[in-house]
């Protein structure tokens, strides 16, 4: 019997691509060491700062650390809103950061299989659902 595909919407799927994504990076621990979080290990801090001036200029550690922290605060638990400005920087910062692979300080391995058994050998395709659904939506922020 042939295994059905599951049936996603878009922001599901979209969702689904990002945390793959994001979840390969242990952005906990670059945090920890690179002084993102303070002694109180406050991750909302560094998140705040990047969502109030996203600056894809900045370490590419930072960058991958930033969408890690996004997905754990609004897609963990689903509460995203996919025409909030946090939605526009999570869809920038997993398009210009989808295709790089993670330095092996910070890599999760279970997520890195994953990415690359489920999800590398499409990426074409998943980069241009996601830009095309970043292009067409309008932003409330």
């Amino acid at each position: 019997m042939k295994k059905r595909k599951k049936d996603y919407n878009d922001d599901q799927r979209e969702a689904k691509i990002v945390t793959a994504c994001a979840l390969r990076f242990d952005g906990y621990k670059y945090a920890d060491e690179n002084g993102l979080a303070g002694d109180d290990r406050d991750y909302t801090r560094f998140l705040r700062a990047f969502l109030a001036d996203p600056d894809l200029g900045l370490p590419r550690g930072h960058l991958h650390c930033a969408l890690f922290l996004l997905q754990r605060a609004y897609l963990k638990e689903a509460v995203l809103r996919w025409d909030s400005h946090e939605a526009s920087v999570i869809s920038e910062l997993f398009l210009a950061l989808c295709r790089e692979d993670i330095p092996d300080e910070y890599r999760n391995e279970e997520y890195c299989v994953e990415w690359e058994r489920r999800h590398r050998l499409k990426l074409a395709k998943l980069l241009e659902f996601v830009r095309r659904r970043h292009e067409r939506t309008e932003y409330r922020d």
